[in-house]
């Protein structure tokens, strides 16, 4: 008689190893290489739902590609493909959107929600909602972005807040800004635009080097330099 550990399983030479076993309609029991099972991570045509990398109980990771790289990071959330694609160790991160957070692999506390927003951050303590958001924030940090495209040129500048459609749009290494409307603050782009305020539609528009100026109403100092 076979002993009680050899009948306590079942092998099936027709199934493969890492792939879910269901049902068919027939009750025969199969597996797709389009269902996949990581001892983690369920992968179902080629999108990660689970952990992520590193398989820290904490993090969600939902995506084909989202937190790909993630070592000792936690408290992580990564919906999309690409989401926090090379994070290690940051942690606290919100992705949500293709290619959001992307590059991101030690900054903290960073929310991004849109496509493309944050994509190229390593920084912490972002905020960007909106497509493409602080798409080209590199190590900026402390700033927040509401809208489409808002900072969406910025790389080392921090304490900024744009909210509006394209507001603070060219602004590159300018910090301690606030740029409220429509394009308020669009060509801010050099390092001298700061410590400026632009509320409304267009206000500061033009103003491309500016400091320490204040704007209010649309098209309010529209043409400044």
């Amino acid at each position: 008689f076979p002993s009680h550990d050899s009948c306590s399983s079942l092998q099936l030479s027709s199934l493969t190893s890492g792939r879910v076993t269901y049902a068919t309609t027939s009750g025969l029991l199969t597996d797709s290489a389009n269902l996949l099972y990581s001892g983690t991570d369920l992968t179902v045509y080629g999108i990660t739902v689970g952990r992520g990398a590193g398989a820290v109980s904490t993090n969600t990771a939902v995506g084909a590609s989202a937190l790909a790289a993630n070592t000792t990071g936690s408290n992580q959330v990564a919906v999309g493909v690409n989401t926090l694609n090379a994070n290690t160790t940051g942690i606290q991160n919100i992705a949500v959107g293709t290619d959001a957070l992307l590059s991101n692999q030690t900054g903290n506390y960073n929310t991004s929600v849109g496509v493309g927003s944050l994509r190229l951050n390593t920084a912490s303590n972002n905020t960007a909602l909106g497509w493409v958001a602080l798409n080209v924030n590199t190590s900026g940090a402390n700033n927040t972005a509401l809208g489409f495209s808002a900072l969406a040129s910025n790389t080392t500048a921090s304490n900024n807040t744009a909210v509006g459609y394209q507001a603070g749009y060219s602004n590159n290494a300018g910090s301690d800004n606030v740029y409220i409307g429509k394009q308020a603050g669009y060509g801010a782009n050099t390092v001298n635009a700061y410590y400026n305020t632009f509320v409304g539609s267009e206000a500061g528009y033009g103003a491309a080097t500016a400091e320490g100026n204040s704007a209010f109403g649309a098209l309010s100092l529209c043409s400044l330099s």
